[in-house]
């Protein structure tokens, strides 16, 4: 059984590989991990509860008309969409600031860790 340290160093100083390959991998490794790790106080924080824009979208495409919601559909499939969401950014933002709800919340303080892994080779006799 492993220590709530000796776990945090293993997730710290190991990350998945994004090259490995689809199927089953046989694997029998003696790894050494060194170093230190840190964890800071928890800390309050002000968080924004999510908003929700699928109903956000809904919302609006109700209280129009069939011909204002294909000319919606329409531009926003075109390409001078992307220069409509810079200039729309800010307003969006600050309705959002304003409508949603600040919520103090305990963030979990941050670990930062400085590790070393090691594999130790073993032999094999014969």
């Amino acid at each position: 059984m492993l220590s709530e340290i000796e776990n945090t160093a293993i997730a710290k100083a190991t990350k998945p590989s994004k090259e490995l390959t689809a199927g089953k991998h046989e694997v029998d490794v003696t790894i050494r991990i060194q170093g230190t790790i840190t964890k800071g106080e928890d800390y309050s924080g002000t968080v924004y509860q999510s908003v929700p824009f699928d109903r956000m979208f809904a919302v609006a495409m109700s209280k129009l008309n069939s011909t204002t919601i294909e000319a919606i559909m329409r531009e926003a499939l075109s390409d001078n969409a992307a220069d409509l969401l810079e200039r729309i950014k800010p307003q969006a933002q600050a309705a959002i600031q304003t409508l949603t709800q600040q919520t103090e919340k305990i963030q979990n303080g941050k670990t930062t860790a400085k590790l070393k892994v090691t594999k130790i080779e073993t032999l094999t006799l014969k």
